[in-house]
């Protein structure tokens, strides 16, 4: 009977020493700065990390392979490693330096900033009384 409760917990400890651990840093390929909140993401699984504050990241339950893994992060170029190798019970390294993206607003934007923040409909507009004026709800 005690064997049957301690079989989930063989199994787990079994199944976790088949498994690896991707860990690293994610910067600035400029400034050499952290950058917080990228997401590092094993491709093809469902495995992936946001880094903290210092742009350090931890993705454990990694099973032993060969992986592509990317990190993003919005305004930076995906930063892009290939045949990420890990292995059973050990932590694999891998950072990351990004350099920001060029973006081109006029091609995403160009609609936007071509016309008035504010658009004057003369229609809109209503001439108030000082009479209504005083009725307002405000305060003087």
């Amino acid at each position: 009977m005690r064997l049957l409760f301690l079989l989930p917990l063989l199994l787990a400890t079994v199944s976790a020493q088949d498994a690896g651990t991707l860990a690293g840093r994610v910067t600035d390929a400029e400034t050499g700065e952290p950058i917080p909140g990228a997401n590092v993401i094993v491709e093809g699984t469902r495995l992936g990390a946001a880094t903290d504050l210092d742009g350090h990241y931890r993705i454990i339950g990694i099973p032993g392979g060969e992986y592509e893994v990317t990190a993003r992060y919005v305004g930076y170029e995906t930063g892009l490693a290939e045949a990420v190798r890990v292995e059973p019970g050990a932590t694999a390294r891998q950072d990351y330096a990004m350099a920001l993206a060029d973006v081109d607003f006029d091609c995403c934007y160009g609609c936007y900033l071509s016309r008035p923040m504010i658009d004057r409909d003369p229609f809109a507009s209503r001439s108030l009384s000082g009479e209504e004026i005083g009725r307002l709800p405000v305060e003087r």
